[in-house]
């Protein structure tokens, strides 16, 4: 008996980066990319792993494919690092980060799928809902700036909010519930 048909895929939370989309870049939108292999993800179609040694990707032995975790507890691990040492480099140097952002979410994988100790390695993904994780002290240009950006992730036709969150140093996550109403909304 073979592996079955999924009926629904899977989903999981991942981190992206922030950049234009290649190509002849003046004026253009801002889109996702992945933080690790520089990979883009195009908007309104899906993204497909490749695997070097191997035409079938994600491969059981390689690390190939499109990771995403099985918690968001663990994305908020990975997020908290991030926001930590932002506030760090921003005591040093307060205006070298301006305008960056930490954009987590959720993703739909697909296809094959490889399962792993704390999430997934998928061959097809999508983005399925997209946070802008801003630190709270930003100012207000700061967040003209992030509805700009808003704007331009609109194109992928998923949902896309902000999340407002303190930036300290301490040793667990912040608390943050996706399914909690948007952050002023009361």
């Amino acid at each position: 008996m073979g592996t079955p048909d999924l009926i629904e895929p899977i989903v999981g939370w991942r981190q992206w980066d922030i950049n234009l989309p290649p190509g002849p870049a003046r004026g253009a939108p801002f889109r996702l990319w992945s933080p690790f292999v520089s990979t883009y993800w195009p908007p309104g179609e899906a993204l497909r792993a490749r695997c070097t040694s191997d035409p079938s990707s994600p491969h059981p032995e390689h690390g190939c494919g499109i990771y995403a975790l099985k918690k968001q507890f663990d994305l908020w691990q990975i997020a908290h690092n991030f926001l930590k040492n932002l506030r760090s480099s921003l005591r040093k140097e307060p205006n070298y980060f301006e305008g960056i952002v930490l954009v987590i979410g959720e993703v739909s994988l697909w296809g094959r799928v490889v399962v792993c100790q704390r999430g997934w390695r998928a061959e097809f993904a999508y983005p399925r809902r997209i946070f802008l994780v801003i630190p709270e002290s930003w100012e207000s240009e700061s967040h003209l700036e992030l509805h700009a950006l808003a704007r331009d992730f609109a194109a992928y036709g998923v949902p896309v909010e902000f999340k407002v969150v303190e930036v300290e140093v301490r040793m667990r996550p912040p608390r943050w519930d996706p399914l909690a109403p948007p952050h002023g909304a009361g």
